[in-house]
């Protein structure tokens, strides 16, 4: 008789346990199903209320733009590749050549220890202006492959040059599994300016469709489900879900990683949801010159005279207005 209300209290505890388990398990379900749904849709895992304004904005975007663009077998086989993969890979002789004239620049400036800060040249104003090859290298390699993609005009959100080295400490920050979470109508771009292999910090990307099913079973997971609800636990957060990624996948997925290698002016262009993550060069020897750019549809032209005053510095991770 003495063990019988501790046994009865043990009996109801694990049955409460139990209970709030089906139940966690039972709402994170029906959101994993909305949220889904939202990714398929929308093309990122933004809620709603931070998607939907985009996604009506490039829909304008799209009947606003009246122009009729002309067959190009070569870039009209990237826009397939980048729509049904969530990336692709350009490159031309030309953009080689733009390549290297940006490069020369910006290795001297790295020499003399200018405009890099963190590792990072935000292109304002006095950078875009210094490197004229960059609006070249816009309307010229990326103009029509973007038009097409977007089946509208296009803007720069914002553009840095990004220098990347080898760390002792390993990966870390973008260099791990991660989803921008962005705008579904942003296409990101990475535009090497140097010759890029493997062991140089390749970016490595992962199909849409390939991503989606792995952020499924990620935000499936409860232990994730109870970290979303705190809004303390960001770091936290952050932690456990490259923890699920590679968990998930390095013994399924491995073989659907795409690491696009080659030449200098190679441009990779991807949506900014698939998974993905930067480059980390292995050798201390070997630094990474990239060029970043982030573009978004417009219902109007390209505003290159804006650029020549303004730049597109970092302002944000994203525009919060479509209509920036």
């Amino acid at each position: 008789m003495l063990n019988a209300e501790p046994i009865s209290i043990a009996i109801l505890l694990t049955t409460l346990y139990n209970q709030v388990e089906m139940f966690d398990s039972l709402i994170n379900k029906l959101k994993v199903e909305i949220r889904m749904s939202r990714a398929k849709k929308y093309k990122t895992i933004m809620s709603k209320d931070l998607a939907l304004p985009h996604f009506e904005h490039a829909k304008k975007c799209t009947s606003a733009f009246s122009r009729k663009l002309e067959e190009n077998s070569f870039i009209d086989k990237k826009v397939e590749e980048y729509k049904q993969n969530g990336f692709c890979e350009i490159w031309t002789e030309e953009q080689s050549k733009l390549a290297d004239k940006i490069s020369s620049k910006v290795l001297d400036w790295d020499k003399e220890g200018k405009y890099f800060k963190d590792g990072i040249i935000n292109i304002d104003s006095e950078i875009y202006n210094s490197i004229p090859e960059i609006e070249v290298l816009i309307k010229d390699s990326f103009s029509e492959f973007l038009q097409k993609s977007f089946n509208s005009e296009y803007k720069v959100f914002f553009s840095q040059i990004i220098k990347t080295e080898f760390n002792n400490s390993g990966p870390r920050g973008s260099q791990l599994w991660h989803q921008d979470g962005g705008p579904g109508s942003a296409i990101n771009a990475l535009f090497y300016l140097r010759d890029i292999d493997k062991d140089g910090g390749a970016i490595e990307l992962i199909p849409w469709k390939d991503s989606l099913k792995i952020y499924k079973k990620v935000i499936s997971n409860l232990s994730l489900y109870r970290l979303l609800r705190k809004r303390s636990a960001k770091e936290q957060t952050r932690s456990k879900k490259v923890e699920l990624y590679e968990k998930e996948i390095n013994p399924f997925y491995s073989q659907y990683v795409h690491q696009p290698t080659g030449k200098s002016g190679l441009l990779v262009p991807f949506f900014n949801n698939v998974i993905h993550r930067g480059g980390f060069p292995k050798s201390p020897d070997k630094p990474r010159f990239v060029l970043l750019f982030y573009f978004y549809p417009s219902d109007k032209k390209t505003p290159f005279e804006k650029y020549r005053k303004e730049g597109f510095p970092k302002k944000s991770s994203y525009p919060k207005d479509p209509n920036f």
